[in-house]
C-alpha cells in the first residue's frame, strides 16, 4: 500500500513537471490529472476496503473449545453444556467441552490465557474462581484474560441459611438474637472457600454476630450434617436444598442475594431484612486469551444475545434453579470486578 502511494505522488510529480515546461498540450495535461485523480480514488477506495475487512469477524473459524473447571455431570457442567447447545444453534457451529479441574482450574485457566486470542478457546469458570484467586492458588486476575461476558446471572439461585426442621429458630431474626447473645455458639457447616463460606462470613461482618465454622464438604456432605444434628446451620445452594425444604426435613431462615428466590417461596431476602446482600452468585463467566481483537468480543456478544432468547435453554437452565439475564461486555467486566472484591473481604475475613 506504501508503495501504491508513493507511485501515485511520483505520477503528480512528474504531470506537474511537464505542466510546468511545457511538455505536452493542455488536453493531454488535463488527461493525465483525470487519470492521476482516478488512480488516486481507486487507492483511497482501497484502502478503506481493506480497513473494513479488518474489522470484520469471522469468529467462529472452527471448533470452540470450553474449559470447564468442574466435573462431568455437575451443575456447573449442566449449564455449559445447555449453554454450549444454544451457541451450537445460532453460530452454527461446533462448541466442544472439556473438563479439567486440575489445580482448582488452574491448569484450564493457564491453557486458555497461553493461547491464541482468536475466540477458540474460552475458558469458563463460575464466580468460585474468584476465591481461587483471592486464596493465592492462582498467580493470575481476571484481567489477564479479555472478559467477555456472563453466562448465567443471579435470580433464581443463590445461598441462603438452612437450619434442620426440628430447629428452635423460626426466623432468621431468631437467630440472629441467639447468636448475639452467644458467640462462637452456633456451628455452621460449609465447603472452605467457597461461595457458601464466604457469603455466610460476608453475613457475620454486614449483621454483627459470630458462629463457629466447620468444614462439613459439599452440598450433599452439609445436607446430611445438617439432617443428622452434627451442626447447627449450613449454607447450601437454595436449588439444591429446596427438595428436603418441601419434604420437611430442612427450613430456610432467609436467602442471602438481593432477589427472591423462585425455587423457596415465602422466603424474605437479607435485603428485605434490613441489610445488604451477602451472596456470591455462582454465575458462569465467558474467558478468553489477552488481546482479543474487540471484533470478535462483539461479535461473540451478538450470538451471546440470540442465545439469551433460546427457550430450549431457559426451560434447561430453570430446571437447574438457574437463569440467564444478557449483560454487555462492560456490564460483565464490572460485575466480575465486584465479585472478586467481595470474595477478598471475605478472605480477609477469613485469616484476620
Amino acid at each position: 500500500m506504501r508503495a501504491k502511494r508513493w507511485m501515485g505522488i511520483a505520477a503528480a510529480a512528474a504531470l506537474a513537471a511537464s505542466m510546468m515546461t511545457g511538455c505536452g498540450s493542455g488536453e493531454t495535461a488535463t488527461e493525465a490529472a483525470k487519470e492521476t485523480t482516478a488512480a488516486q480514488t481507486a487507492e483511497g477506495s482501497e484502502e478503506a476496503a481493506t480497513e473494513a475487512a479488518g474489522s470484520e469477524s469471522s469468529w467462529p473459524s472452527g471448533n470452540v473449545t470450553l474449559y470447564v473447571p468442574a466435573a462431568a455431570g455437575g451443575g456447573s457442567d449442566m449449564i455449559v453444556r445447555l449453554f454450549a447447545q444454544a451457541m451450537n444453534e445460532v453460530t452454527g457451529g461446533n462448541f466442544v467441552i472439556i473438563n479439567d479441574e486440575t489445580g482448582a482450574g488452574a491448569v484450564a485457566a493457564e491453557t486458555v490465557r497461553n493461547g491464541k486470542p482468536d475466540g477458540l478457546n474460552l475458558y469458563v469458570p463460575h464466580t468460585g474462581f474468584c476465591g481461587t484467586i483471592s486464596a493465592g492458588q492462582y498467580d493470575h486476575s481476571f484481567d489477564d484474560f479479555t472478559i467477555i461476558g456472563l453466562a448465567t446471572t443471579e435470580g433464581t439461585e443463590g445461598n441462603g441459611i438452612f437450619v434442620n426442621a426440628d430447629s428452635p429458630y423460626e426466623t432468621f431474626e431468631d437467630f440472629v438474637a441467639y447468636a448475639k447473645e452467644n458467640p462462637g455458639a452456633l456451628v455452621g457447616g460449609v465447603e472452605t472457600n467457597k461461595a457458601g463460606h464466604n457469603a455466610l462470613l460476608l453475613l457475620q461482618n454486614e449483621v454483627g454476630f459470630e458462629t463457629t465454622i466447620v468444614d462439613s464438604g459439599s452440598s450433599a456432605n452439609r445436607i446430611t450434617s445438617l439432617m443428622g444434628g452434627m451442626v447447627d446451620f449450613s449454607t447450601l445452594p437454595t436449588a439444591t436444598a429446596a427438595p428436603y425444604v418441601e419434604s420437611g426435613d430442612l427450613r430456610c431462615l432467609v436467602t442471602l442475594g438481593s432477589l427472591k428466590c423462585q425455587t423457596i417461596e415465602n422466603v424474605p431476602t437479607i435485603q428485605e431484612c434490613g441489610y445488604d446482600p451477602c451472596d456470591l452468585p455462582t454465575c458462569m463467566i465467558l474467558l478468553g486469551a489477552p488481546g482479543m481483537a474487540q471484533a470478535d468480543v462483539d461479535k461473540i456478544h451478538e450470538y451471546l444475545q440470540q442465545a439469551c432468547q433460546d427457550q430450549t435453554l431457559q426451560d434447561g437452565l430453570a430446571k437447574l434453579g438457574a437463569a440467564w439475564e444478557y449483560k454487555t461486555q462492560q456490564e460483565s467486566i464490572d460485575y466480575v470486578h465486584e465479585m472478586q472484591e467481595k470474595f477478598d473481604t471475605a478472605y480477609e475475613l477469613q485469616n484476620r
